[in-house]
């Protein structure tokens, strides 16, 4: 059994987007974690910091150009007993390396998404005798990939992988659990823990922290992801817990047509009309992105609930995180928007 969660974290990483995204991964490890945020710049004056000391410590190495692995050496020595990760928009074997090698417990390239942030974090929070990943020699070739019959890049081989297995990785990578996978490929759970065992031993890593980092690096896994975000095929189940659910009954309007949009929709269950679009939102549809993310934050159209309804909303503030986040959830919105825009012209 790995260590207890930490209850405090000191976190020196530039405002931002990311600072407030990796934030909601914390409250997602430990939700009473304590969140003390300081300036970047004190990674080498720590001397001016509370005496309090953390058990986690996050320290953002783009802050300055030369930041090597003996960057944080005086905020190490400040605080020795607690827990260092680096993060950074580096995403070289080496200075990953470097930094596990100079005492950090991990390094998070800000390039990562939620799922994979969340995963390192873990994995370096419960692991304390890991080895360093050999990132470099699991990351595919980046020449050009062959084209399809679409003019679109076809996904290379790589790593030995099966076409299941590498399906099984992507559900993996996304959070799901193996007999959630199990359910969306429609096999047995026994069959996806023997799938993945295989994968754990072709990647040659440890468990399955380590595979959905490897997973980000592989061509075959994005490309998987991209083509079920282009075809609207995304699972946004991993959104639920973030969102707020509601029921409504029919006649209900959620809103009017310039209204300033402040939420997005997921209709679980249930009819939802749009009367100036002339559109009608089913089971599983995902709308009001339009206004979420037009520079007006005006709504194009109305929504009245055609029948009673069972609905999941995500913020305005949260919808746009998560669009940072992830990419997949941002290139799902791209295409719904674009399908929209394209239907109504």
């Amino acid at each position: 059994m790995g260590p207890d969660p930490p209850n405090k974290a000191l976190v020196l990483v530039q405002k931002g987007l990311y600072l407030e995204a990796l934030i909601d991964v914390l409250h997602e490890i430990d939700p009473a974690i304590r969140v003390d945020l300081q300036d970047p710049a004190l990674v080498q004056a720590p001397e001016v910091l509370s005496d309090a000391a953390p058990q986690l410590v996050l320290f953002d190495v783009d802050k300055s150009p030369d930041a090597g692995p003996a960057y944080f050496q005086p905020l190490r020595a400040r605080f020795p007993d607690a827990r260092f990760i680096a993060v950074g928009t580096a995403e070289e074997a080496a200075t990953i390396e470097g930094f596990l090698a100079a005492g950090a417990a991990g390094y998070v390239p800000k390039s990562f998404v939620r799922s994979a942030t969340l995963a390192v974090l873990r994995l370096a929070l419960n692991s304390p005798a890991r080895a360093p990943l050999d990132l470099e020699s699991t990351r595919e070739s980046r020449a050009p990939s062959p084209v399809d019959h679409e003019g679109r890049g076809a996904p290379p081989r790589g790593l030995g992988l099966t076409e299941r297995e590498t399906e099984v990785l992507a559900l993996a990578a996304e959070g799901k659990t193996n007999a959630a996978i199990a359910e969306a490929l429609g096999t047995a759970p026994g069959t996806v823990r023997i799938q993945m065992s295989s994968i754990l031993s072709k990647l040659d890593v440890s468990n399955r922290s380590e595979a959905i980092i490897v997973a980000f690096r592989m061509d075959r896994v994005v490309w998987e992801q991209i083509r079920k975000a282009e075809a609207g095929h995304l699972d946004l189940g991993w959104l639920l817990p973030h969102m707020e659910h509601r029921a409504h009954r029919a006649k209900h309007v959620l809103f009017r047509k310039n209204d300033i949009a402040t939420e997005l929709y997921f209709l679980q269950h249930g009819r939802v009309v749009l009367p100036e679009l002339g559109v009608e939102m089913r089971n599983k549809d995902v709308f009001g992105e339009i206004g979420i993310f037009a520079s007006s934050r005006r709504r194009t159209s109305s929504a009245i609930c055609a029948t009673d309804v069972d609905l999941f909303v995500l913020s305005e503030e949260k919808a746009k995180r998560m669009y940072y986040l992830n990419p997949a959830f941002a290139l799902f919105i791209v295409n719904l928007v674009s399908q929209r825009l394209a239907a109504h012209r």
